[in-house]
């Protein structure tokens, strides 16, 4: 789908019990220090898929995971937000591409997936702090209908 704009929204699939609490609130947890440093953070360009095929997709992965969860929903942000986090040297935190995902093991193929990763190598101080950031660069969960 080409490069990811800086207008773009992008949206992180939340499932629960794994980003959500017992009383319907975000887990503080909801990126894992592996994800930002290793993997990558996964995402989904909203404006790419239709809320349809968004919520099938985030329903396919939770039925193949290894533990019971359902989705929930996304949070969402501007492609630019995640961008926009620097560190003390002005030097961006997220490198963020296009990463269209081809379909595996019963999961439907994902044109429209994105991921964001830590642009430069970070110590676990750092890290904690990288996940208070894209956190506060995320809106409030948006639950699927």
């Amino acid at each position: 789908m080409g490069l990811v704009e800086p207008h773009e929204v992008v949206a992180r699939i939340l499932f629960n019990p794994q980003h959500i609490k017992a009383d319907g609130t975000v887990r503080s947890g909801l990126f894992s220090p592996k994800d930002i440093r290793e993997k990558g953070v996964s995402l989904v360009r909203s404006e790419r898929i239709s809320p349809q095929e968004l919520k099938a997709q985030a329903e396919a992965i939770a039925e193949n995971y290894h533990k019971p969860r359902t989705a929930e929903g996304v949070i969402e942000c501007k492609a630019e937000q995640i961008r926009d986090l620097v560190d003390e040297e002005g030097s961006r935190l997220f490198c963020l591409f296009d990463d269209p995902v081809v379909g595996q093991n019963g999961l439907p193929d994902n044109p429209a997936h994105a991921t964001a990763i830590a642009s430069n190598v970070l110590s676990d101080a750092d890290i904690a702090q990288i996940k208070t950031l894209l956190t506060l660069s995320f809106g409030p969960l948006r639950r699927f209908a």
